[in-house]
């Protein structure tokens, strides 16, 4: 019951890390949109903090790959431990996770940038505006092409991101993360012929998109999250008050890097990652009791992969029928970037609950008309018996 418990509090700081990780972006895609770059002669340090917090964007990113990885890894470990593991099974889950959100973000998303490119005739959809976010004219990628690359989750690898969505880019790297770890891991586990095949797949496919492999190695320190964390010793040496202010000063200054740009952006995503899942496993060694922020753990695990998926497109609708946009820096221009993230979540909720939240309906559905032989795989043994299971 103890260790369940644990478990639970663990899970609810990464469902809260979810949803501050997504804000994150939110704030920094409105910021960008509605006011001007940082300025030097900016004297405010209020003003200096929130540019700064909202420069915060990728870095978010980059913890949601973190978290990926530890959540993906800990699902595929528990599945071969308990003989349950199958590619059928477990691409039905993943693509239906994505596609439940993603295919209804890109027709919505469609539909706002029709209406602000041709309808409203917005000069933001231009992409003169200097944002850089949104530096293209949106019409260039209203097309189908975009729209099946974006689908097929190629985007930025082979095609465009559909239309103004440019935040779609990382779900290009979440699926062949996906793919690519258990493709390698469940070869090495298993020898047959059904995870050879998924590993040539995985092979050719880390040749063919070698631009993602930077951030798979990001996504990877998740995995390696997991696998310490189940180390009993190593956790007791977390839970050392001082291990927990050295990893938090890391993170802190390893954030501080990725803002100042002193190395290249690989190295600086590589850091942060590495930093994180050093100070989130002395957070996950601690007693998390104390974790009472129930409704943005609620939101973390029910809608902010939603949040992330749709609010670009709403956003630009909204900031582009502004008779101006990319203001000057002023407490006013701040007041309005916190209210559209704030009415950005208020939307992204109500679209998790006609999404998200028939995730698990759609997939029995699927499951259902999809019938594939179906190979269960299992752990090896520590007798060393076959690690095929029966």
């Amino acid at each position: 019951m103890a260790r369940a418990l644990r478990q639970d509090a663990r899970f609810q700081l990464m469902d809260l890390l979810r949803t501050l990780a997504a804000t994150a972006v939110v704030l920094n895609h409105a910021r960008d949109l509605l006011l001007q770059d940082y300025q030097s002669h900016i004297s405010s340090y209020s003003l200096k903090a929130f540019y700064f917090a909202t420069g915060l964007g990728h870095s978010a990113v980059m913890i949601f790959f973190v978290l990926s990885g530890y959540w993906i890894t800990s699902s595929v470990y528990s599945d071969l431990v308990e003989g349950t593991w199958s590619w059928r099974t477990y691409l039905i889950a993943r693509i239906t996770r994505l596609w439940t959100v993603l295919l209804p973000a890109l027709i919505i998303g469609g539909l706002c940038d029709l209406a602000g490119r041709y309808w409203l005739h917005l000069p933001i959809y231009l992409g003169t505006s200097g944002s850089h976010v949104l530096n293209f004219d949106v019409a260039t990628r209203l097309n189908y092409r975009d729209a099946i690359g974006s689908i097929l989750f190629v985007e930025n690898v082979i095609t465009a991101p559909f239309g103004s969505n440019s935040a779609l880019w990382s779900l290009a790297n979440e699926f062949w993360y996906y793919i690519w770890f258990p493709g390698l891991l469940v070869f090495w586990r298993s020898k047959n012929a059904t995870s050879f095949l998924f590993l040539i797949a995985a092979l050719a496919t880390m040749y063919l998109f070698n631009q993602l492999l930077p951030g798979f190695l990001c996504w990877l320190i998740g995995a390696i999250l997991f696998h310490i964390s189940r180390i009993a010793r190593v956790m007791d040496l977390c839970k050392k008050s001082h291990i927990l202010t050295c990893a938090s000063l890391l993170f802190v200054g390893s954030i501080v890097v990725s803002r100042i740009s002193v190395i290249s952006q690989s190295a600086s995503d590589f850091c942060l990652s590495v930093t994180f899942a050093s100070w989130l496993l002395a957070m996950m060694s601690r007693d998390l009791g104390y974790l009472h922020m129930k409704s943005l753990v609620w939101y973390g695990r029910r809608a902010s992969f939603s949040l992330y998926a749709i609010h670009l497109p709403i956003l630009l609708l909204l900031v582009g029928s502004f008779k101006q946009v990319r203001l000057s820096a002023s407490f006013t221009g701040v007041g309005f970037c916190v209210a559209l993230t704030a009415l950005m979540a208020f939307v992204a909720a109500i679209f998790a609950r006609y999404t998200e939240a028939y995730t698990a309906r759609l997939r029995s559905l699927v499951e259902r008309i999809i019938r594939l032989p179906d190979q269960k795989l299992a752990l090896p043994h520590p007798n060393g018996a076959t690690g095929e299971a029966k």
